[in-house]
């Protein structure tokens, strides 16, 4: 699991690459405990794509890693899911098309 927001950035761009997506912009990076202490411990992703957004966000301490991958364009899951299944064990929820 990536333990700072360089490795999760590396992380976004990674998936974003295999799936053949385009960034728009620049990814929001949230660490949390927020500064006032809220929020419990880890840290969020969000980047913005011209197909919709891809969002990581970690929870350390129960060795968590949540993927939220969601494009107008249709892309394949199982590139996704190996990627992943390279970081250790994974559980996948497929939503499909709506």
């Amino acid at each position: 699991m990536p333990r700072s927001a360089i490795h999760l950035a590396k992380m976004a761009r990674d998936i974003i690459d295999l799936v053949g997506m385009t960034i728009d912009g620049d990814p929001d990076i949230r660490h949390y405990p927020t500064p006032e202490g809220n929020g419990g411990q880890g840290i969020q992703l969000y980047q913005p794509l011209v197909e919709s957004w891809l969002i990581l966000g970690t929870w350390p301490e129960h060795g968590f890693l949540r993927v939220n991958l969601s494009s107008c364009k249709p892309y394949d899951i199982g590139i996704v899911r190996r990627y992943l299944e390279l970081l250790g064990n994974i559980e996948a929820e497929w939503l499909g098309e709506l």
